[in-house]
């Protein structure tokens, strides 16, 4: 709640650390977000989204807010509804003159990961192309990596925090906001999350923040790190 009020403020939206912390929660853990936000700012979270950014991106991180994923049930998410999808994700994008944007963002909210998987598999299998590389055809920005963050968070959600990881990290000067923000979330997953980006990347999380950050800080980070591998 902190860190959204802290990406809220002042002159301009950080529009990253945002959807960094809104893309890729569950329904029960969105929940907790928004109860929490509003004790903590005594602000709607979805209002305060609305305000805050605009276009696509308002779009779907209003949409992600609204905690919409479905319970997988393996009797609804059957081989054909995942062809079904599959159909309606390319008419939606690449197939359309023009992308219907709600459309695919409805389709990223709701499907459950084991489903999603299903959906990837055959459009690529029809389309060779993955659902990440039509997304990156679709949408530009911020809008673009918000919703390939909110898709990698359900198909490959290890390997997207590395990532976020290294994008704290990149260009002149670190984004440390951005940076605890990633060490404070995901210390359930950390180990998983080290090791994709040791995969990833050649290096440990504890090597990358070493070499990123310094003093106190670095101490800080450190320590929070280790406790959970």
């Amino acid at each position: 709640s902190w860190l959204i009020r802290k990406a809220t403020r002042g002159a301009g939206t950080d529009e990253r650390l945002l959807w960094s912390i809104v893309c890729g929660r569950s329904n029960k853990d969105m929940e907790c977000l928004k109860k929490a936000f509003f004790k903590y700012a005594d602000k709607d979270l979805t209002v305060l989204l609305k305000k805050e950014t605009g276009g696509d991106l308002e779009d779907f991180l209003i949409m992600c807010a609204q905690a919409i994923e479905d319970a997988y049930d393996p009797e609804i998410h059957t081989d054909a509804k995942a062809k079904e999808d599959a159909e309606a994700f390319y008419k939606a994008g690449e197939g359309k003159w023009g992308t219907n944007e709600k459309a695919l963002f409805k389709l990223i909210c709701t499907s459950p990961p084991e489903h999603l998987e299903k959906v990837n598999e055959l459009y690529t299998s029809k389309y060779d192309v993955t659902l990440f590389k039509a997304l990156e055809k679709e949408f530009r920005g911020k809008a673009e990596d918000a919703v390939v963050h909110a898709l990698g968070m359900k198909l490959r959600p290890y390997e997207t925090v590395a990532k976020l990881f290294k994008t704290a990290c990149k260009g002149i000067g670190t984004d440390e906001i951005l940076l605890t923000s990633a060490v404070v979330r995901y210390q359930n997953i950390m180990p998983q999350v080290n090791e994709a980006h040791k995969e990833l990347y050649g290096k440990s999380i504890q090597t990358l923040i070493m070499k990123e950050t310094g003093g106190d800080y670095l101490k800080l980070l450190t320590r929070a790190v280790d406790c959970v591998m």
